[in-house]
């Protein structure tokens, strides 16, 4: 298991709580998310890519909204804020 913990370019800043737990290839939304914690996945990994899926608010997608590379997850193409080299989280293992 790992997780997506708000890293130094995240907008709302960054947390020492993780706001994602990635479970395989498998995205979902963390206790500590403002939205609080989901049954339903929001993203999907494929490769080093995360697609929403069903579960998440806006609805599926296309094209991804982050890009996973090392230990950083940046926006992607298809994230509504558009894609970004600052790291939005910071991934890990729990």
């Amino acid at each position: 298991m790992q997780y997506w913990v708000p890293a130094e370019g995240h907008p709302d800043g960054p947390s020492s709580e993780p706001w994602f737990e990635v479970v395989g290839t498998i995205v979902y939304p963390a206790v500590a998310h403002p939205r609080g914690a989901a049954t339903v996945p929001w993203f999907q990994l494929r490769d080093d890519l995360a697609f929403p899926v069903g579960g998440h608010p806006a609805g599926l997608s296309d094209a991804p909204w982050y890009r996973v590379d090392g230990d950083g997850v940046y926006p992607a193409v298809g994230h509504p804020d558009g894609p970004s080299t600052r790291r939005w989280f910071a991934c890990g293992p729990g």
